[in-house]
């Protein structure tokens, strides 16, 4: 990924992971530009073109694939939560896709929802899991007798089951 920074060049320029028919790489190139700009195919292409060539600095002949208008915008809901309801990522904030931190904020919340993820399940569930796992596969008495313990409060204490 390349950053391309200033007043009127800036670009972000990145490798996709694809290859044309002849094995040469395509690129994804996003930059802004004056929404007031003509927008016909032909002239979006065309300045598409003599940006690529000051963005790379004249690095040779290349072929537009594909060139698209976008419109650069921030957004963000009134509220993040309300009740039982959570919004986040792309639902909570919209950002533009140049230095808006809509990838870098999507890895934060991957990162941060992996975490709480790791916590529910450590918490609470791992040692039931594993507590379950050894009542119904142990032949040990102390294990049987457990087993026999818990599904005893289970069926006589509805607080036990509401954990």
């Amino acid at each position: 990924m390349s950053f391309g920074v200033g007043r009127e060049d800036w670009a972000v320029i990145v490798m996709t992971g694809e290859f044309r028919e002849d094995g040469l790489p395509l690129w994804s190139v996003a930059y802004g530009e004056d929404p007031e700009l003509p927008g016909t195919k032909e002239e979006v292409v065309g300045r598409a073109r003599e940006r690529l060539k000051r963005c790379t600095k004249g690095a040779g002949d290349f072929e537009i694939v594909r060139a698209e208008p976008y419109l650069m915008h921030q957004r963000v809901a009134a509220q993040a939560r309300k009740g039982r309801v959570l919004l986040a990522g792309g639902a909570l904030h919209s950002s533009n896709p140049i230095g808006g931190l809509g990838l870098t904020g999507g890895i934060l919340y991957a990162y941060c929802y992996g975490n709480a993820l790791r916590e529910a399940w450590l918490k609470p569930t791992d040692p039931t899991w594993t507590t379950n796992l050894k009542c119904i596969s142990s032949d040990k008495e102390e294990d049987v007798k457990a087993q026999k313990g818990f599904f005893a409060k289970l069926n006589t204490d509805p607080g036990f089951r509401r954990w």
